[in-house]
């Protein structure tokens, strides 16, 4: 196996650009792994298995390890992008952009390591290009008190047009088929920069809060039917009156170094936004979740702080 010098990578985004010849090891003993340590342990992402499937992922304790996800066939000789996600106890591996392991431990069995390349058989693997993105340390979420208290809450200070992607799955939100009628969900798409419906406006409160409000249509980030549990769907709605609080967010920074990266929790339930089933997949609905689930950490184009409420 080949090391890289480093040996505590933790939380990060990795990239590569690889193509193999000849035949796979059958025990899938060639591929890419993260946190992974010198005695070959570690998150094992499989290059060139058998019958040519490449994206399916072992941890590698000391004790057996199952496969885990799915694959997919490579043709030999063709240049492929190979993802890795590790955040947390989270990992997601995506091959030419398609998702192949989307993986949640309890714990994480390893939280850092090395990166490292390993080949056995008789092929041959060639990476023209390797980036890695790494993410700071998260903020712990803390818990956010329930709010159900309706008042009239103010708009004070200028908005901010913003897009809002999602860090895990590198979408952005915009609204299901760029509809505008009230009741209409919200869902996560590959990043339009000229669409405005990917865009939105920061309207920040007297209260501490924001409006979230769709540029495209100029109705408002609200939950559905009110809801203030786990699951409830995000939907549009015009603004209603009496300081609704299922239609206020607070932003919340999520990361130490980048205070581009928030939690954006709902004041009337507590809970934040995420993924639908934490998915990669253009489509997915967006819902309130528990502040500590794997997609609730979203980037905004400007730092959490530079933004100005009463509170």
């Amino acid at each position: 196996m080949l090391y890289t010098v480093r040996d505590d990578f933790k939380n990060f985004h990795l990239r590569a650009e690889a193509r193999f010849s000849g035949s796979g090891f059958a025990g899938g003993a060639d591929g890419l792994w993260a946190r992974a340590t010198l005695d070959e342990l570690g998150y094992h992402t499989l290059i060139n298995s058998s019958e040519k499937k490449t994206g399916q992922l072992y941890i590698r304790t000391k004790g057996l390890a199952a496969p885990i996800g799915g694959s997919v066939s490579v043709p030999e000789d063709t240049w492929f992008t190979l993802e890795i996600i590790a955040d947390g106890n989270r990992t997601l591996v995506k091959v030419d952009g398609v998702p192949t392991v989307n993986h949640t431990e309890a714990q994480p069995s390893f939280t850092s390591g090395h990166i490292a390349l390993s080949q056995a058989g008789t092929s041959t693997i060639e990476f023209r290009k390797i980036e890695i993105r790494e993410f700071a340390d998260a903020v712990a979420a803390e818990p956010m008190p329930k709010e159900i208290k309706k008042e009239n809450s103010k708009e004070v200070g200028k908005s901010v047009k913003t897009a809002i992607g999602n860090r895990t799955s590198g979408k952005a939100i915009g609204v299901e088929a760029s509809q505008r009628k009230n009741g209409s969900r919200v869902v996560q798409w590959q990043y339009q920069p000229m669409d405005d419906n990917h865009h939105w406006k920061l309207v920040p409160l007297d209260n501490g809060c924001f409006y979230i409000v769709n540029h495209f249509s100029s109705t408002y980030l609200s939950v559905e039917n009110d809801g203030t549990k786990d699951g409830a769907r995000i939907v549009i709605w015009e603004k209603k009156d009496g300081g609704e609080p299922a239609q206020q967010w607070k932003l919340v920074a999520a990361d130490k170094k980048d205070g581009r990266f928030v939690r954006i929790i709902n004041r009337a339930s507590g809970l934040a936004m995420g993924v639908v089933g934490d998915s990669l997949q253009n489509g997915t609905p967006i819902c309130l979740q528990p502040m500590n689930a794997a997609t609730t950490v979203w980037r905004i184009d400007v730092p959490v702080a530079s933004l100005k409420t009463a509170k």
